[in-house]
């Protein structure tokens, strides 16, 4: 199949338990030779569970591999945890849709209502609840 490219973009991914998250971007471009879908220009994706909005991810771009079910987020990425009231920044982060978890290889930067941890290299449930940064540094607020 040729490549396909649209405008104005609003997914919706689900599973048998509703919806798991929301994606708006202002172009997408499917590949689906590669099994990859771009998209580019005001990001963001809200996640749920159980039918409640528990946090969001804004970006520059983003690139979801439908074989791997990873989302790559790249530029100034911001994801928050509404429940946790963490939020975290970063230039790179993936999202695991099946393990509902995130990673990164790059540069990461919590802020929580106490402290302020920095790092390189960071793995986190979806929520923020529980995190692991490596390369660590922080303050407390």
């Amino acid at each position: 199949m040729p490549p396909q490219y649209a405008l104005g973009v609003h997914l919706v991914l689900l599973d048998s338990a509703g919806v798991r998250a929301e994606l708006e971007a202002d172009t997408a471009l499917a590949l689906p030779e590669l099994g990859q879908t771009w998209f580019r220009g005001a990001v963001r994706v809200r996640f749920y569970r159980d039918g409640a909005a528990v946090g969001d991810l804004v970006a520059d771009s983003a690139r979801i591999d439908e074989r791997g079910g990873i989302m790559a987020a790249f530029g100034r990425v911001l994801a928050r945890s509404y429940l946790q009231e963490r939020r975290l920044e970063t230039t790179e982060l993936f999202w695991d849709q099946r393990r509902r978890e995130y990673f990164s290889p790059a540069a990461v930067r919590i802020v929580t209502p106490t402290e302020v941890v920095e790092g390189t290299g960071f793995q986190a449930s979806q929520d923020l609840r529980s995190y692991r940064i490596e390369n660590v540094r922080g303050r407390r607020q």
